[in-house]
């Protein structure tokens, strides 16, 4: 991202079990949702392109610099030989050498260089937003939650690691911890390292359901 400027200006922290981790996971989540809300825009680096071709082969060239989403700038004939200038998306250029002699019998050359950043077609997709996780989680997440952490009981799980296997986001993840603390399960967590079931009120005993 860029042309951006975040300040944190209040945060929410539990007395009990204070953590930095969680804190840190918080607001580095809370800043992927304002981001995904702002609706954003992903740009892309575009390349300002110069080919050489025999004039014979010009027409081969722009198409194929079309059909690569460039857009032609100028063409200059001189003598034998046309000059086109282009700017073309960086992603589009990959392995355009070996096109650009297929199409020209080896006879056509070109140079690159960076030009700009330029707005990229791609849709950046949203996940749903679920009620009573604290973020985008998803129904019975707590459940899933200490199932993991009771079947890793002797490593800690990163909130990375633990985002990653149920899918959810790492904002959604803290607010499950901290409703299982106050349901008397004791996960200690680790800047480091993560999360880690310490202790279980009742291990035959699931946690409440998220509110709906």
């Amino acid at each position: 991202m860029t042309d951006l400027r975040v300040t944190l200006l209040k945060a929410n922290v539990d007395p009990v079990h204070p953590s930095p981790l969680a804190l840190k996971i918080a607001s580095s989540n809370a800043l992927r949702e304002g981001c995904r809300k702002a609706q954003p825009v992903l740009m892309e680096p575009m390349m300002e392109v110069d080919i050489i071709v025999p004039e014979e082969f010009m027409g081969e060239v722009v198409g194929d610099l079309k059909a690569r989403k460039s857009s032609v700038e100028a063409i200059t004939p001189k003598g034998r030989v046309t000059m086109i200038q282009a700017l073309s998306p960086l992603t589009r250029m990959f392995g355009y050498s070996t096109d650009l002699r297929s199409l020209t019998q080896g006879r056509g050359t070109f140079s690159m260089q960076f030009s700009h950043y330029d707005k990229n077609d791609f849709i950046i997709p949203t996940p749903p937003f679920i009620r009573g996780t604290g973020g985008y989680g998803k129904p019975n997440m707590d459940e899933e939650i200490l199932q993991l952490l009771r079947d890793h009981s002797s490593e800690f799980l990163s909130g990375e690691e633990i985002s990653r296997r149920l899918k959810v986001s790492r904002t959604a993840i803290w607010k499950g911890m901290n409703r299982l603390r106050t349901q008397g399960y004791e996960i200690k967590a680790s800047t480091r390292s993560g999360y880690r079931l310490i202790q279980s009120p009742d291990l035959l005993t699931p946690p409440k359901s998220n509110p709906s």
